[in-house]
C-alpha cells in the first residue's frame, strides 16, 4: 500500500514538473498577441492613423522571447517622421522574476527604445552631458491586465557654462482588461542654471495622477490631477510660485453625444514683479459635441496622410475641413463658464463670465452668418468685483475713476463692481440698457 502511494506521488510530481516545464513554452506561443496586441489596443482609434507599427523580428524561445518593432509617428511640423526602434526582452510565465520580486503572470518584458530620426538625434548629440538611463518594463497578467513602469535615472552636470541637477522620474500605467486605467507620474527636483545669463529654473517636484474609464477612447470619462509644490525662476525675470494645483475632468454630458469638460488651476502663492500674489481659474465647458472632436482628429489624420502636406491641394483640403469644424461649433449649442479669483495689490478680486451659446442649427454656410443671428443666439453674463482700496491705491486709479463717471463701473460697500448681460439681443450694463447697434 505504501509503495502504491509512493508511486502515485512520484507520478504526480513528475506531471507537475513536466507541466511547469511546458507552460513557459505554451505561454511563449501567445506572447506576441499578449504583449503587442495589448499595447496597441490602448492607443485611441482616432490617433492610430498617425502611427505606423511594424514588427521586424520575433524570436520565440522556451523561457524567453525577443522582439523588435519599428514605430513611426507622422508630425505635421516635421520634415521627416519620428521613428523609433523598440527592443523587447520577454520572460515567459507563470513564474517571473522581476526587480520587484517573484510575480505570477503571463509575461514580463524589459523594453529598450532608441530614436532613428535625424532631427532628434541631432538635438540629443548637442546635449553636453550623458543622457539619463531609461528603464521601461511591461508586465502582463493572465487576465490580460497590463502594467507598464518607467524609471529615469538622476542626472548631475556642472561646467563653466551651465549646471543641471535632476533627481529622476518614475511613472506607471495600469490598464485592466476592460481598458480602465490609472497613470501615475512622479518627477523629482529639477535645477537648471545658465551661468552666462544667470537664468535659473528650479522645479521642486511634480506629481501627476490620471484615470480613465477606457484609455483607448478619447471620449471616455477621465480625470487628472497635477501638483507642483514650487517653481522658481531667476535671472532677468524673478518669479516664485508655490502650491500649484491643476484638476481636470471629462465626463458624459446630459446632452446627447456631448461631453462636459472641467478644469481648475490654482496657485496659492506668487512672488514676482507682477502685482498678483495668488490666482485661481475655474473653467467649465458643457455640451461640447463629440463629433467636433472626431472631426478634428480626422483632419489631422488626413493631413498627415498627404504626400506633401504643404501642397496647394493639401492646404485647400485643410481650409475646407477647418471651415467644416467651425460650422459644427457654430451650429451646435455650448455652455462656457469661467470664474477667476485673484489677490493683487493686497486685495481680493473676482471675475465671473458665463456664456450660453444656443447654436445656429439652420446655418448652412459661413457666408450666411450675420452678426444679428450671433447676438440673438448668445446669452452672456459678466460679473466683476474688485477691492476698492487695493485698486484705487494702484496705477489704475485714474482709469477706474473715468469708468465710474461713465457708469461702466460702480462703487458699493468698498467694492468696485461691474454687472453686464447680453440676453435676447439686449445689452445691459449696471442696470442700464445700452443700444448694441452702436458697437457695429
Amino acid at each position: 500500500m505504501g509503495n502504491r502511494i509512493l508511486q502515485v506521488l512520484l507520478v504526480l510530481s513528475a506531471t507537475i514538473v513536466l507541466l511547469l516545464g511546458i507552460i513557459p513554452k505554451v505561454i511563449g506561443i501567445s506572447i506576441r498577441d499578449a504583449t503587442f496586441t495589448s499595447l496597441f489596443d490602448l492607443i485611441p482609434v482616432e490617433t492610430r492613423g498617425q502611427l505606423s507599427i511594424n514588427e521586424t523580428q520575433f524570436d520565440n524561445g522556451w523561457f524567453r522571447s525577443t522582439a523588435q518593432i519599428n514605430v513611426s509617428y507622422t508630425a505635421l511640423d516635421l520634415v521627416d517622421d519620428l521613428t523609433m526602434l523598440v527592443e523587447f526582452d520577454i520572460s515567459h510565465g507563470p513564474f517571473i522574476f522581476t526587480k520587484a520580486g517573484l510575480k505570477f503572470g503571463l509575461a514580463h518584458a524589459t523594453v529598450q527604445p532608441s530614436f532613428n530620426t535625424a532631427e532628434i538625434t541631432s538635438v540629443l548629440t548637442q546635449i553636453p552631458f550623458e543622457l539619463p538611463r531609461l528603464s521601461f518594463d511591461l508586465f502582463v497578467a493572465f487576465d490580460q491586465s497590463l502594467t507598464a513602469t518607467i524609471e529615469v535615472s538622476p542626472v548631475s552636470y556642472d561646467d563653466s557654462a551651465a549646471r543641471v541637477n535632476f533627481a529622476g522620474m518614475s511613472g506607471s500605467l495600469q490598464a485592466t482588461p476592460d481598458q480602465s486605467s490609472e497613470i501615475l507620474v512622479s518627477v523629482g527636483n529639477l535645477q537648471l542654471k545658465d551661468l552666462n545669463s544667470q537664468f535659473g529654473f528650479n522645479l521642486a517636484s511634480l506629481n501627476l495622477q490620471s484615470s480613465s474609464t477606457q484609455i483607448s477612447d478619447i471620449l471616455a470619462s477621465r480625470s487628472a490631477r497635477l501638483t507642483i509644490p514650487a517653481i522658481n525662476i531667476s535671472g532677468p525675470l524673478e518669479v516664485s510660485a508655490r502650491d500649484i494645483l491643476i484638476n481636470s475632468q471629462i465626463q458624459k454630458s446630459a446632452a446627447a453625444d456631448a461631453l462636459d469638460v472641467y478644469q481648475d488651476l490654482r496657485v496659492a502663492s506668487i512672488n514676482s514683479d507682477f502685482p498678483f500674489t495668488s490666482f485661481s481659474w475655474t473653467t467649465e465647458i458643457k455640451q461640447f459635441r463629440t463629433d467636433i472632436i472626431r472631426s478634428y482628429y480626422e483632419l489631422i489624420t488626413d493631413l498627415q496622410g498627404q504626400t506633401n502636406p504643404n501642397s496647394s491641394l493639401a492646404i485647400d483640403q485643410s481650409n475646407f475641413m477647418n471651415q467644416q469644424l467651425g460650422m459644427l461649433i457654430v451650429q451646435n449649442s455650448l455652455i462656457l463658464n469661467n470664474s477667476i479669483l485673484a489677490n493683487a495689490f493686497d486685495g481680493d478680486h473676482s471675475v465671473d463670465l458665463n456664456i450660453n451659446w444656443a447654436g445656429l442649427p439652420n446655418l448652412k454656410s459661413a457666408t450666411d452668418l450675420n452678426i444679428s443671428d450671433v447676438i440673438n443666439a448668445m446669452t452672456m453674463i459678466l460679473e466683476i468685483s474688485l477691492d476698492e482700496q487695493a485698486i484705487m491705491s494702484s496705477q489704475f486709479s485714474e482709469l477706474v475713476e473715468a469708468f465710474v463717471q461713465q457708469n461702466f463701473l460702480r462703487m458699493e460697500n468698498d467694492r468696485i463692481l461691474l454687472s453686464g448681460s447680453l440676453e435676447n439681443g439686449a445689452l445691459n450694463v449696471n442696470g442700464e440698457d445700452i443700444p448694441i447697434d452702436q458697437f457695429f
